[in-house]
C-alpha cells in the first residue's frame, strides 16, 4: 500500500512540474528542383518522451505517417536530421521526387499548436526544348525564329541580338516565345539569342543566325576625267555598295549590253572585298580603246544580285572623244578652162569632233585670202556620224595663165587632234595665150660680122603656139643654107631659135616673132645688132637718203653686146664744176645699187651715169637731182 502511494505521489509531483512542448523550429515552404535534397525543419522544446514529433504528407493521404521520432516510415529518401537531443526531428528528403510535391506536416500530440505545415513545391529550370535554327531571308521579307521552353515555374522569354535586348514591338513580336521579325533590313544580319528563364537557375539561351539577303543600295562608275582623243584609252571602274551574295558587274552603252569580245573593250576580273551585314563589295573596271563613234556615248554599269530581282544602275558617264576626219575631199574641177575664168572648189571633210577648219594649198603653198585672184568663202558646218561636224568650205581661183597645171588640195585640221587629213589634188589646165617670156635676155642680139647670130623668142601659152619669124622688111625670113629656125617645146614654153651664120651687115636690124594660139597672138621683137659700146642707163633711181650719204640705183641700157659691161656714178655739187666718180662693178642686165659716202648733209648733188664694155665708152644717162637729209 506505501509503495502505491509513493508511485502516485510521484506521478503527481512530475505532472506539478513538467509543461507542453514549444514550437522552437517552424517547417517553411520550400521551392525545391527534382534530384536535389530538401530539408523540412521541426523543433521543439519540453518534448515529451513518448510524444516525438511525426512527419506526414498529408497532400497524398491526411493520415500517411512517414515518421515517429527518429523512426522513418515507408520513405526510402526520407532521413531525419537534426540534433535529437535538443528536440529538433527535421525531415530531409533526397533526392526530391515529383510525388514529394505538397502538404507536409510536423505533428506532436502534446504541442500547442499540434503541427505545422510546410509546402514543397517542385520547381523546374527553364530548358529550351525547341531552339531557334539559321535563316536566311530576303530584304523586305518577313522571318520567324522558334523558341519553345519547359520549366516550373511557367518561362518568360526575352531575345536578343548580338548581346544586346530587343524591344519588342514594331517589326519585332514574340508569340509563345517564337520572335518574328518583319519588313527585314540588311542591318538585321547578326545572331538572334532566345533567352528562356523562371528564376530557377540561370536560364537557358540557344542562338541562331539570321543571314539578310539583299542587292547593293547603290553603284557608282569613275574614272572618266575629261575629253580624250581618238585612239586613247579611258579606264572605268563601277563599284557597288555591300550586297549579300556578291553582285555582278554588267556593262552597257548606250543601253546595249557590252562584252568582253568588243574589239575595243576589255572587261576586267571582278573583284570582291568585304561589306556590311556580311555582304561582299564587287568591283571591276573596263579598259575602252575610243573611237569616233564613242563621242558623246553613254556609258553606265549594272549590279546584279542573283537573288534579288532588280538591277542597280551606276550614274551614266558621257564620253567626249576628239577626232579627226577620216579624209577631205576637193570636188568642183570638171576640165581645162581658159584664162580669166573663175573655178569654183568645195572641199569637204568627213565628221570630226571639234569640227574641222579648212586650209588651202597651191603647189604645196599655204593660200591665204589676200590673194588677188582667189576668193575664200565662209567655212560652214552641217552635224555628222557620232555627234562630230562635217565642214564645208569653197574658193573661187580666178585662173590666170600661172595657174595651169598647178596643184590645187584642201587639208582639215582638227585643233584636238595632231595630224592634218589632205585632200585629193586636182591638177588644172588652163588655156591661155602666148605672151614672152626672158624678155630681157633676149630683145637683143649681138653677133660680128661673119660670125653666128642667134635670135631667140621665147613663147609661152596653153595649147603651144604657132611660131612665124618676120624680117626687118616685115617679110617671113626665108630658110636657106645661111639661115635656120630650130624649135624646142619644154612643156608649155616654146623656144624659137633664129640663126644667122655668116653675119653680113644687111642681116643685122629688126625681125619680129609671131605667135599665136585659138585665144590670141603676141610679136616680140628681137634687135639683131653688130657690138658697140653700151647704150646709157636708162636711170638712176634714190632709194634711200641720209645726212650723209645716198644710196641710189642704175637701171642698165644695152651693153652694146658685151655681157662684161661696167657701170660708172658721177655726182657734184652746184659748188664743183667737176664730177666725182664711183665704179659699181660689172652688170649684165640687172640693176646695180651703190652708195655714195662722206656727203654734207641738206646739200643737192647731180648725180649721172655710163656704161663701159670692151670696145669703148657709152654715153651719160639723164642727171638727177638728189639732196641729203638736213640737220
Amino acid at each position: 500500500m506505501n509503495d502505491y502511494i509513493t508511485v502516485v505521489v510521484c506521478v503527481f509531483l512530475w505532472s506539478e512540474v513538467s509543461s507542453a512542448p514549444t514550437w522552437r523550429d517552424i517547417p517553411r515552404n520550400s521551392a525545391v528542383e527534382l534530384d536535389t535534397s530538401v530539408e523540412l525543419l521541426c523543433g521543439l522544446d519540453n518534448l515529451t518522451p513518448n510524444l516525438l514529433p511525426g512527419w506526414r504528407q498529408t497532400s497524398v493521404d491526411p493520415t500517411r505517417i512517414v515518421s515517429q521520432g527518429p523512426l522513418v516510415i515507408g520513405c526510402d529518401t526520407c532521413s531525419i536530421t537534426g540534433d535529437q537531443n535538443i528536440g529538433q526531428y527535421h525531415l530531409t528528403i533526397n533526392p526530391v521526387k515529383r510525388s514529394d510535391a505538397g502538404e507536409w506536416q510536423c505533428r506532436v500530440a502534446d504541442a500547442i499548436p499540434q503541427y505545422y505545415s510546410a509546402y514543397i513545391t517542385i520547381v523546374e529550370p527553364a530548358n529550351i526544348i525547341t531552339p531557334p535554327s539559321d535563316q536566311t531571308v530576303n530584304e523586305d521579307g518577313s522571318v520567324t525564329f522558334e523558341c519553345t521552353a519547359t520549366g516550373v515555374p511557367d518561362v518568360t522569354y526575352t531575345w536578343q541580338k548580338d548581346s544586346t535586348d530587343i524591344d519588342i514591338g514594331g517589326r519585332y513580336a514574340v508569340t509563345d516565345g517564337s520572335l518574328t521579325i518583319s519588313n527585314i533590313v540588311k542591318s538585321d544580319y547578326g545572331t538572334c539569342t532566345c533567352i528562356a528563364d523562371n528564376g530557377v537557375g540561370s536560364g537557358d539561351s540557344k542562338s541562331a543566325v539570321l543571314t539578310v539577303i539583299f542587292k547593293p543600295d547603290s553603284t557608282s562608275l569613275s574614272g572618266y576625267t575629261g575629253a580624250v582623243t581618238g585612239g586613247s584609252n579611258i579606264l572605268l571602274t563601277c563599284t557597288t555598295t555591300t550586297s549579300n551574295p556578291s553582285a555582278t558587274i554588267l556593262w552597257y552603252r548606250n543601253n546595249i549590253r557590252i562584252y568582253d569580245n568588243d574589239d575595243n573593250i576589255n572587261i576586267g576580273t571582278l573583284t570582291e572585298t568585304n561589306g556590311d551585314y556580311n555582304g561582299k563589295i564587287s568591283e571591276q573596271q573596263i579598259t575602252i580603246t575610243t573611237r569616233a563613234e564613242d563621242n558623246q556615248a553613254e556609258y553606265k554599269c549594272k549590279a546584279r544580285n542573283s537573288q534579288v530581282t532588280g538591277d542597280v544602275n551606276s550614274n551614266i558617264v558621257l564620253i567626249t572623244v576628239y577626232f579627226k576626219p577620216d579624209s577631205a575631199s576637193l570636188s568642183g574641177y570638171t576640165g581645162a578652162v581658159t584664162s580669166g575664168s573663175n573655178i569654183l572648189l568645195t572641199c569637204t571633210t568627213a565628221t570630226s569632233n571639234p569640227s574641222a577648219t579648212i586650209l588651202w594649198y597651191r603647189n604645196n603653198n599655204i593660200i591665204d585670202d589676200n590673194n588677188d585672184n582667189i576668193n575664200i568663202g565662209s567655212l560652214t558646218e552641217t552635224n555628222g556620224d557620232y555627234n562630230g561636224k562635217i565642214s564645208e568650205q569653197q574658193i573661187t581661183i580666178t585662173t590666170r595663165a600661172e595657174d595651169n597645171q598647178a596643184e590645187y588640195k584642201c587639208k582639215a585640221r582638227n585643233s584636238q587632234v595632231t595630224g592634218d587629213v589632205n585632200s585629193n589634188i586636182f591638177t588644172i589646165t588652163v588655156h591661155y595665150k602666148p605672151f614672152v617670156v626672158n624678155v630681157l635676155h633676149n630683145q637683143w642680139s649681138v653677133t660680128s660680122q661673119g660670125t653666128v647670130g642667134k635670135l631667140r623668142c621665147d613663147i609661152e601659152s596653153n595649147p603651144l603656139s604657132s611660131v612665124i619669124w618676120y624680117d626687118s622688111n616685115n617679110q617671113p625670113v626665108k630658110i636657106d643654107s645661111r639661115v635656120s629656125i630650130e624649135t624646142v617645146s619644154r612643156g608649155f614654153l616654146y623656144e624659137s631659135i633664129l640663126t644667122i651664120r655668116d653675119t653680113m651687115i644687111s642681116d643685122y636690124g629688126s625681125y619680129s616673132c609671131f605667135a599665136g594660139n585659138y585665144l590670141g597672138n603676141i610679136t616680140f621683137i628681137v634687135t639683131f645688132k653688130d657690138k658697140s659700146v653700151p647704150d646709157a642707163p636708162k636711170s638712176i633711181v634714190p632709194l634711200t637718203r641720209f645726212y650723209d650719204s645716198l644710196l641710189v640705183t642704175i637701171i642698165p641700157g644695152y651693153d652694146g653686146g658685151d655681157t662684161n659691161t661696167t657701170y660708172f656714178i658721177q655726182y657734184r655739187t652746184p659748188r664743183n664744176a667737176s664730177f666725182i666718180e664711183l665704179k659699181t662693178g660689172i652688170s649684165e642686165t640687172t640693176n646695180s645699187t651703190i652708195e655714195i659716202l662722206k656727203l654734207e648733209p641738206s646739200t643737192p648733188y647731180e648725180c649721172r651715169a655710163y656704161a663701159a664694155n670692151a670696145i669703148g665708152i657709152g654715153p651719160y644717162s639723164n642727171s638727177i637731182i638728189i639732196r641729203t637729209l638736213g640737220c
